[in-house]
């Protein structure tokens, strides 16, 4: 959407290692530094993207199609 609504980018994981430590934990680190709310969502998994081990906990293995919703 934009301004007044949620934004959804959906990504394929490209990693051959999935989403593991150190990718996970830098991008929680970006997401960190937004005021927005920062969700991703693989299949019917749900993790807070301001969270290195929420994001591991997703299993997020290559060629995974996740989607990230920002929120204000």
């Amino acid at each position: 959407m934009g301004a007044n609504g949620p934004i959804r980018r959906t990504v394929t994981v490209a990693n051959p290692l999935g989403l593991h430590m150190r990718p996970a934990t830098a991008f929680a680190q970006a997401a960190r530094g937004f005021r927005a709310s920062v969700a991703v969502h693989c299949g019917d998994r749900r993790a807070d993207g301001k969270s290195a081990l929420d994001l591991i906990l997703l299993v997020a293995l290559v060629a995974v199609v996740a989607s990230m919703v920002m929120r204000r």
